[in-house]
């Protein structure tokens, strides 16, 4: 069943029949108040989260939100505006990859259809690379088509493997501390992580590291060096040709 979380002034007419129609169709729907200190309150499952957006809702919640979106996988449905945004602000709220509504009452359907597209055909990446530059491009590549974890170190990724699922690992090769390697050997020997589908990050493409990556049998492995469209291509193809694990 669909975990459905709204973020609104329950003292508003049009969010309080929101929440009584949801209801109405045997959806789980938990009200959460629109307030940064209750983001880490959410269920810790994949939901599907409605944000009333009114001129009483501070920015900082967006941004808290965002934040918790990458070591949580959260659908966005944007109801409404706040009046007043600088033009970083607005652009940042439209960059959220969500369905935006312009205000309530939503008709219910359209709102259905749009979590069954999300559930159906979003699909989530978890990048393991220990160069925050490296994070953040490919985080900007590949952002707009997929939802994205992000991860630091071998051991933080593997921590957030076992709590949240993913369809694809994104694995640096050679880290500090513990690498590429022996993440992909600690989840192989986990049941909760052994199935999920791991390419390596590779900033080398000499003969020797080729042949010790795919000796380790990875699903793939791609050249840092390719493109931005070559590795937005590979992963792309990647999806395209794998049967799914779950």
């Amino acid at each position: 069943m669909k975990t459905i979380v709204v973020m609104g002034d329950e003292q508003r007419l049009v969010v309080k029949n929101l929440i009584r129609d949801l209801m109405e169709e045997n959806l789980k729907v938990s009200v959460v108040p629109p307030e940064v200190n209750r983001v880490e309150s959410f269920p810790d499952v994949p939901i599907h989260l409605i944000l009333c957006l009114s001129d009483f809702i501070d920015f900082s919640l967006v941004l808290a939100l965002a934040k918790k979106s990458k070591t949580q996988r959260i659908w966005f449905y944007f109801v409404g505006k706040i009046s007043g945004l600088s033009l970083d602000e607005g652009s940042y709220l439209k960059k959220i990859p969500g369905f935006h509504f312009s205000s309530l009452p939503l008709d219910l359907n359209i709102l259905k259809e749009s979590m069954e597209f999300n559930e159906r055909e979003r699909k989530r990446i978890m990048v393991i690379d220990d160069e925050p530059i490296m994070l953040r491009t490919i985080n900007n590549w590949l952002g707009n088509d997929y939802e994205l974890l992000l991860a630091k170190s071998g051991e933080a990724g593997i921590d957030m493997l076992y709590k949240q699922k993913v369809d694809l690992i994104l694995l640096d090769y050679k880290m500090p501390t513990m690498e590429g390697p022996d993440v992909m050997q600690a989840l192989r020997s986990n049941e909760k992580t052994e199935r999920i589908p791991i390419i390596f990050l590779t900033g080398k493409n000499d003969r020797g590291t080729v042949l010790n990556a795919v000796r380790l049998k990875p699903d793939g492995y791609i050249l840092k060096s390719l493109s931005p469209q070559e590795i937005k291509a590979s992963v792309a193809d990647f999806f395209k040709n794998r049967v799914a694990f779950y």
